[in-house]
């Protein structure tokens, strides 16, 4: 995607990567150079840890949910699509709507999904 380039289809961007890595920074950066919108992934969670404990069958209700009811959404309206940063626990079995899930949700609106990972290589320079 090219800066100011107008994107046609619901597009969903995963920035995934460990804690801290940048991916809001990066996700902003895109969001202005696309005009997709960002989703940062603690604007879901931060709300309903004031209710339920991390990792509850209420909190993985409601924070997936919500995730997935904002990606329909967007899919279906007149947006050109979505920024969403994710921290990916790749060794945790996945509990509640799957990834593959919310990627339906765009692709059945004509849109794609595209996969961005951020790693923190700073470990390396201490080896």
């Amino acid at each position: 995607m090219a800066e100011g380039s107008s994107l046609t289809a619901p597009t969903l961007l995963y920035i995934v990567g460990p804690p801290a890595v940048g991916k809001a920074t990066v996700g902003h950066e895109i969001a202005t150079r696309t005009g997709l919108r960002l989703f940062h992934n603690h604007m879901a969670i931060e709300p309903v840890l004031r209710f339920f404990d991390f990792g509850s069958p209420a909190f993985v209700r409601l924070v997936d949910g919500f995730r997935q009811s904002l990606i329909e959404e967007v899919a279906a309206s007149d947006l050109p699509g979505l920024i969403f940063t994710y921290v990916w626990a790749f060794v945790r079995v996945c509990r509640g709507v799957s990834v593959e899930h919310r990627h339906l949700s765009v692709s059945d609106a004509g849109g794609v999904t595209w996969w961005l990972a951020l790693t923190d290589c700073a470990h390396l320079a201490l080896t």
